[in-house]
């Protein structure tokens, strides 16, 4: 039996209620003395606007469909989309989009290819052998450093539920000897007060969560993730089943009908990827309402991400390396106990 990829989980919490556009202050007076008077001292801000929506996966036979719809919340943004090369597809939720006081925006989910690359170009000749999720964790730590001085910037209280991570980013692809898989990494932060209306704030380390492959035994069919929690979910499955004009679409082709049934029954690595994509394009506008924001690609075994609805700001794919792309007709590993279960805090 071959090994299972694993990451070390930590866990960190935070006392903290979502939002969407957190607006700091021009500048927060901190204060300090000086020749006998009280001076200022003018401290960064940070300003950042929210990615808030659903997400719902299918890992079908020969490729992952990747379907967001936004969360319809005042001042956010739906979720981020972004091929990251080496065959993986990054979600971006939460704080996704940052402006400092010099004006300057900076968009996680563009910043995650080259932030990617750096780990993926570093791990090019990783033994195939070795099941561990070294990579993974190497793309989480990498940018928890890019996000640290982001962070450090916010002297605000911030009203995150309990437990709940400022950002959240989803990782789905294939892995060279593996197969595909979904990770879900949670930036949590922590925060105290120094004063009357001023807070430091820092990140915590990453947490890491692996939504698939599900625990050995468990059904294999959509996984769905919303930001933040209190969302309702997508419910593509139940919507199948229960919703007269999805059930409709699922039953317009005996294709179709045969692919989502193979997902429903717990079988969607043996549900054609094709019908299962055609599936999702027309069933989203009708579960998401007419007036969502979607978007939804998908990314084959040969790395090739696509399109199959494009949102308005779509960013093109970064150009895959040899050493990047899992040959034509890989074998891959897919039946393995899930590493999703969370372990007891950590310090920081």
């Amino acid at each position: 039996m071959k090994g299972s990829r694993c990451a070390r989980v930590a866990i960190e919490f935070c006392t903290a209620g979502a939002l969407g556009w957190v607006l700091l202050g021009a500048f927060v007076p901190r204060p300090a003395r000086a020749a006998g008077a009280a001076a200022q001292v003018r401290v960064p801000n940070a300003v950042f606007k929210q990615a808030a929506g659903r997400v719902a996966f299918c890992v079908a036979k020969g490729a992952i469909i990747i379907a967001v719809a936004d969360g319809g919340g005042a001042g956010s943004r739906p979720p981020a989309v972004q091929p990251v090369g080496a065959g993986r597809v990054a979600v971006v939720l939460g704080a996704a989009d940052w402006t400092g006081d010099d004006g300057k925006l900076t968009q996680l989910d563009a910043e995650l290819p080259t932030i990617a690359r750096q780990v993926f170009n570093a791990t090019a000749t990783k033994n195939p052998l070795d099941q561990s999720a070294s990579d993974i964790e190497a793309v989480g730590v990498t940018l928890l450093e890019f996000l640290r001085p982001l962070v450090s910037d916010i002297h605000y209280k911030l009203n995150l539920a309990a437990n709940e991570p400022l950002i959240e980013v989803l990782l789905a692809g294939y892995t060279e000897g593996y197969g595909p898989e979904i990770w879900d990494l949670h930036y949590r932060v922590q925060q105290q007060s120094f004063g009357p209306d001023y807070w430091e704030t820092r990140p915590m380390r990453p947490a890491y969560y692996q939504l698939y492959p599900p625990e050995k035994g468990q059904p294999r069919t959509f996984v769905e993730v919303q930001y933040p929690a209190k969302l309702a979910p997508l419910g593509l499955a139940r919507a199948a089943q229960s919703d007269a004009q999805v059930e409709r679409i699922r039953n317009s082709s005996l294709q179709m009908n045969a692919a989502i049934t193979a997902v429903l029954n717990g079988e969607s690595v043996k549900a054609d990827a094709r019908p299962v994509e055609d599936f999702v394009r027309l069933a989203m506008p009708v579960i998401a309402g007419p007036q969502a924001k979607l978007a939804i690609g998908a990314i084959d075994e040969q790395t090739h991400f696509q399109w199959l609805l494009a949102p308005e700001d779509a960013r093109s794919a970064p150009t895959e390396t040899k050493a990047n792309q899992a040959p034509p007709g890989q074998q891959t590993q897919t039946d393995r106990p899930s590493l999703r279960r969370a372990g007891p805090p950590t310090a920081p």
